[in-house]
């Protein structure tokens, strides 16, 4: 056993040994490539469609132009001008790499400072070519491999291609993806391209409405679901005719996605117009709209210390007792957080003197607004009568604006509900 194992650990060894001289021979021959070949050189373009490389004269004489090239093997060629289509001659770059080129040691270590000089001076052809030199004299120098594009995958390194091909990728659009992504993108792209379809449609459909050649009934039969991002950036610029508006309001309604609930929810918290306000929170009473949804959307709203304009903490309060069920004990928790909170009211145009902020009524909630003369920023807590409202009905108690006796009240209670929970089990 000892001598069959000695023996397979041998052969192990010259196996591994075996790959090493395979892979090393591999790449030598891979990136066989003389300095000749990646020394820069000026190059004449013909008309004829050939091309030649070598180092450039201009002779400018009264009568034309010459162009001289001394070609590699030292022939010089005279072309007259008109034979040249383009003349390509290398810059300070190209001249300066010829110079550090023939002085440069067959070394690694000199390889890899040569090629971040490339690097630096933007030649990227001569710094892959000292990449592949480096691979070449080490074929272990990993980042050498790596700046190549290359992965080492079981001991051996293969390129980022044969990489992700022999994974089941494809390239498309410069970029490796699945193939099932392919359809994924097209689909994307067919979309915005939908949307953008959608902007023009919408836009010539508001021409006719406003000149009263088209029915609200056309709006209203929009269902498509990439209609809704044009809907939604119609109705933001449409800030100054509110029944147009509210048009749009309906035509979001009527789509049953995520987005139109979101742009809905939006439209309930921060729309001016009461009317608009309204037509919202009808749309989003619909059974197609999760009400779930719309009532979490509200929570952060009532959370203390955050600054939220108070009219969204009203607005918030009156949509989670209009779609919550009585008894409902997280959106309790919620209503008593927001029934006072504070603001930061801010008047651009103070002078000086105290801040007086009067109150105005809407079916939403109060809303505030600055006296004569004020300074210019103050901080107050504002009682939510809407948020009170929606706590009442919802808890069918009653402690006005007192948060700590409706906190007590809360921890009884929501104990209760546990007692209770426990003896239906």
């Amino acid at each position: 056993m000892i001598i069959r194992s000695i023996s397979q650990t041998i052969t192990e060894h010259l196996c591994r040994l075996a790959c090493w001289f395979l892979l090393v021979a591999s790449v030598s021959q891979a990136f066989a490539q003389t300095y000749d070949e990646v020394l820069p050189q000026d190059v004449l373009r013909l008309r004829n469609g050939s091309k030649l490389s070598g180092k450039v004269t201009v002779q400018d004489s009264d009568s034309k132009i010459l162009y001289l090239i001394e070609l590699a093997d030292g022939t010089v060629l005279t072309l007259d001008s008109k034979m040249v289509e383009r003349a390509i001659v290398a810059n300070d770059a190209s001249r300066e790499y010829s110079k550090r080129l023939l002085q440069l040691p067959d070394t690694v270590d000199a390889h890899w400072e040569m090629q971040i000089w490339c690097r630096d001076n933007k030649l990227l052809t001569q710094r892959e070519f000292h990449l592949r030199r480096i691979v070449a004299l080490d074929p272990s120098h990993t980042e050498a491999w790596n700046l190549l594009g290359y992965r080492e995958v079981d001991g051996r390194w293969i390129s980022a291609d044969h990489f992700y091909e022999s994974r089941g990728y494809i390239r498309h659009q410069s970029k490796w993806i699945l193939p099932q992504g392919v359809s994924f993108i097209e689909q994307k792209t067919d979309n915005r391209q939908s949307r953008g379809d959608w902007m023009q449609t919408l836009k010539l459909m508001r021409r006719q409405y406003l000149s009263n050649k088209l029915l609200d009934q056309e709006f209203l039969a929009i269902r498509d679901p990439e209609a809704v991002t044009a809907i939604s950036d119609l109705y933001d610029s449409e800030k100054d005719n509110s029944a147009f508006r509210r048009l749009l309001i309906e035509v979001l309604g009527n789509i049953e996605t995520t987005t139109a609930h979101r742009k809905l929810i939006s439209i309930f918290l921060n729309e001016t117009d009461d009317s608009n306000v309204e037509r919202a929170l009808v749309m989003l009473k619909q059974p197609h709209f999760d009400r779930v949804v719309s009532i979490r959307a509200m929570y952060p709203l009532f959370t203390p210390g955050v600054d939220t304009p108070n009219h969204q903490v009203q607005r918030a309060g009156f949509l989670v007792g209009e779609l919550s069920d009585v008894g409902d004990a997280v959106a309790i928790r919620h209503l008593i957080d927001g029934l006072i909170t504070t603001h930061r009211f801010v008047n651009p145009d103070a002078q000086s003197g105290n801040m007086n902020v009067g109150r105005t009524t809407s079916p939403f909630g109060s809303g505030y607004t600055f006296g004569d003369n004020q300074p210019k920023t103050k901080t107050i807590p504002i009682e939510n009568d809407s948020v009170l409202r929606a706590l009442e009905r919802l808890s069918r108690q009653s402690f006005g604006f007192n948060q700590i006796r409706w906190r007590e009240w809360y921890t009884q209670y929501h104990t209760l509900q546990f007692v209770d929970l426990r003896r239906d089990e």
